[in-house]
């Protein structure tokens, strides 16, 4: 597993500022490790499976379920931890939830007197990302509390100089060079008054987002409002043809 070190000394090289006793002098540690950073929030935007990781949470009373710390958003419910049933979780439109959500009153009891939970359907709006929808509702009183398997759309991390001679936090095998790619645009970006660096920076962003299987163009247009019939504020779009 490359090191953030690895990619830092990769990109620097690239950029023809690893000379013998003059290493980083252009693009200093500092300065690749911020574009570094900021390249796993970039490829996390477009391949957030890319950050899930399977989670057990325990939920709380009632319907609304907060998300863990550190997960920006919920791919799906991926077991119930029901042993006669551990996949019966349908994903179902907010609306559905609430409507049909069980009342206290129908649980299965055990023969202890035990409420006996069972989690059928979930509810997640993006637009709160920070919360889910679970029915039937977890009662009151319960102990101990039901638990849950997600998968987990994990936040970026923030890589810092103590993160130097780490592997790098995820698996980079299918996202290494995209990681370059962007970490170069940026590095260019410095000094895009120079015909050259903008070019190059334009080359690198291209291959960012082909590498992530988004349409430079339409990228482009987007930023500069030449987009959905719209007239852009530029005479030209980068990455038209």
């Amino acid at each position: 597993m490359p090191t953030l070190k690895d990619l830092c000394v990769e990109v620097s090289r690239q950029l023809n500022d690893q000379r013998k006793d003059l290493e980083f002098t252009r693009w200093t540690r500092d300065m690749l490790i911020n574009y570094a950073s900021d390249s796993f929030v970039q490829v996390s935007l477009y391949r957030p499976d890319a950050f899930t990781n399977v989670q057990h949470i325990t939920l709380s009373p009632g319907v609304r379920q907060k998300l863990p710390d550190g997960v920006v958003s919920l791919a799906s419910v991926l077991d119930n931890n029901d042993p006669s049933s551990p996949l019966a979780v349908i994903r179902d439109d907010i609306g559905l939830v609430r409507a049909f959500a069980k009342k206290t009153c129908s649980y299965e009891i055990d023969k202890n007197g035990n409420v006996i939970y069972k989690l059928t359907a979930y509810s997640y709006d993006p637009r709160t990302p920070g919360y889910f929808f679970v029915s039937p509702p977890v009662p009151n009183g319960m102990n101990p509390l039901p638990v849950v398997t997600i998968a987990a759309v994990a936040d970026a991390p923030t890589l810092t100089k103590a993160d130097w001679l780490k592997p790098l936090p995820i698996n980079t095998n299918k996202y290494y060079n995209a990681f370059i790619a962007w970490m170069m645009a940026r590095a260019y970006e410095i000094d895009t008054e120079s015909e050259y660096s903008f070019r190059n920076m334009q080359t690198q962003r291209s291959e960012f987002y082909k590498m992530m299987g988004v349409k430079y163009q339409m990228e482009s247009k987007f930023n500069s409002a030449w987009y959905l019939g719209q007239r852009g504020y530029e005479n030209t779009v980068r990455g038209q043809e």
